[in-house]
């Protein structure tokens, strides 16, 4: 009965999408576009191998079995315990993000304010602005001997 229902749903969906996709060709957002495009097949592409059925299913029981629980102590404390892991999952997400635009500010800044990295000016030197063929060479084979220490440092987990 629901699979039959979908159809349409699907079928509007889908097309709503794929306008927001034309629009936003037309304004010349190219990469939204082919994104918006994307999600437009999405729904068909869930209806078409039965995972939306499976979706409507799922959420049909899990509305089933909310409706059949007593409201007991412990289920509160449980649906207690699921809301703060994904409060703490979101807010660990975004300190773990400003942690990381930290240190690379910190690296920029020549690693001020990271002991760690050190006070003083950046490991690297800045290079004048016009230099011999030969320098140029040389200079872009000492960088790549750094980005190698890099990579290496990353391997092993140390920044």
């Amino acid at each position: 009965m629901i699979k039959g229902a979908l159809l349409p749903i699907v079928i509007v969906l889908g097309v709503l999408l794929l306008a927001v996709a034309v629009l936003l060709w037309v304004r010349h957002r190219r990469g939204r576009a082919v994104q918006w495009f994307g999600l437009a097949l999405l729904p068909i592409g869930l209806y078409l191998t039965g995972v939306l059925t499976l979706l409507v299913d799922g959420a049909r029981e899990l509305i089933r079995w909310i409706q059949q629980q007593s409201g007991t102590t412990v289920v509160w404390v449980g649906v207690a315990l699921i809301v703060l892991f994904v409060l703490l999952w979101i807010i660990g997400g975004r300190v773990a993000i400003r942690h990381l635009s930290n240190r690379a500010v910190a690296r920029a800044e020549g690693g001020a304010g990271n002991p760690l990295i050190g006070s003083g000016p950046a490991t690297r030197p800045e290079q004048p602005a016009k230099q011999p063929r030969a320098s140029k060479q040389a200079a872009a084979k000492s960088d790549d001997g750094m980005d190698e220490i890099e990579a290496l440092l990353k391997k092993r987990g140390i920044e």
